[in-house]
């Protein structure tokens, strides 16, 4: 890649949090070393939509219309599934053409396959990033097209084309100490906080859950992302908000999470070192969440619990073993090597 080049980059990934952050995160590094225009195809009215025009001011953002499929796949239903994704891809395939892109950079969930077919058809370069343990659907079928596939854990490496390189996380931009948990309304700094979140679109369950625990912890905060807010009002330790944009920096001064599995927590939880309540999503494809969960187990970073733990006194005794940074706190500034590592390779193959 030239450094004196603007390059023009085909996006999409998103639905979820969990494939839109790792190309948030892509695009925050690749914009230190190059110029870049973009266009980024959105899922209608999910995170990506809502959030790239104040993320990714530059881009141009394209809305698709499309639903993913149904499980099991071979379900009946999903014939209108893919008639509308068919539809969708012959406007796609004129956007991208117009576009006349240097690469393209997915990172999975369903809006990524028409727009990875067309770079196909197109023959224009691509990349794809796999954050789970498993190789999601749409991924798994682009892959055969892609110039290289970057996961996440090892197990995902299929073949010579498939790299490990870590999940890229959201990072804050300066140093932050623990005075900056007084922006959700805590005053004792010092005391053990923990952050609870069930993804970026929130847990019922998890609200469930901790309804059974706040009454019989109140000496920890709690900052809790839910729809929710109205049910937690009792509870004095108990923060909340609705959403999080910058979620990333409590996570860096927070003592430890309650959340679900998704392969973009797990990054970040190992990224910053925390301790961890992990509360997979048995539903997820593949059962997915659940073996994210046992790799950060086998590291000691996670204890694991069913959304339906009834033993409310073994989540407070793990919440209680959560070691406690301390008011004097500060986490400063380091590279994140994941995004690093797949901007060096697509460097080598552009």
């Amino acid at each position: 890649m030239n450094k004196d080049k603007t390059y023009n980059i085909v996006m999409a990934g998103g639905g979820t949090g969990g494939h839109y952050y790792p190309a948030l995160a892509f695009v925050n590094e690749l914009s230190k070393k190059y110029q870049t225009r973009i266009i980024y195809f959105a899922t209608k009215g999910r995170i990506e939509e809502k959030y790239l025009p104040v993320d990714i001011p530059w881009a141009k953002v394209f809305t698709v219309e499309l639903t993913g499929l149904k499980r099991p796949v071979y379900s009946f239903e999903n014939f209108s599934v893919i008639k509308k994704m068919y539809s969708e891809k012959s406007r796609i395939k004129k956007i991208i053409k117009d576009f006349s892109p240097d690469f393209g950079f997915l990172t999975g969930g369903y809006i990524s396959a028409p727009v990875g077919l067309n770079l196909r058809d197109l023959k224009v370069p691509f990349f794809l990033h796999e954050q789970n343990s498993i190789i999601g659907f749409t991924n798994r079928r682009l892959s055969k097209y892609a110039q290289k596939v970057f996961v996440s854990f090892q197990e995902t490496v299929l073949s010579e084309k498939f790299l490990l390189t870590g999940n890229p996380v959201r990072l804050p931009k300066n140093s932050i100490s623990r005075e900056y948990l007084c922006t959700m309304g805590i005053k004792d700094t010092g005391k053990r906080t923990v952050l609870v979140f069930g993804g970026s679109l929130s847990s019922e369950k998890i609200d469930e859950l901790m309804l059974k625990v706040y009454p019989l912890d109140t000496q920890t905060n709690f900052i809790h992302v839910t729809r929710q807010p109205d049910l937690f009002e009792q509870f004095k330790n108990v923060f909340t908000r609705e959403y999080i944009p910058d979620i990333y920096n409590l996570l860096a001064i927070c003592d430890g999470v309650i959340c679900r599995a998704g392969a973009t927590s797990i990054a970040e939880i190992k990224y910053f070192g925390l301790k961890a309540l992990l509360v997979p999503w048995r539903g997820a494809a593949e059962d997915h969440q659940f073996r994210n969960a046992l790799s950060l187990e086998k590291l000691g970073l996670a204890d694991i619990i069913a959304e339906d733990e009834k033993d409310i006194s073994k989540i407070t005794g793990i919440i209680q073993r959560m070691p406690n940074k301390g008011s004097s706190f500060v986490w400063n500034v380091h590279e994140d090597t994941s995004a690093k590592k797949i901007i060096d390779n697509i460097e080598q193959l552009i």
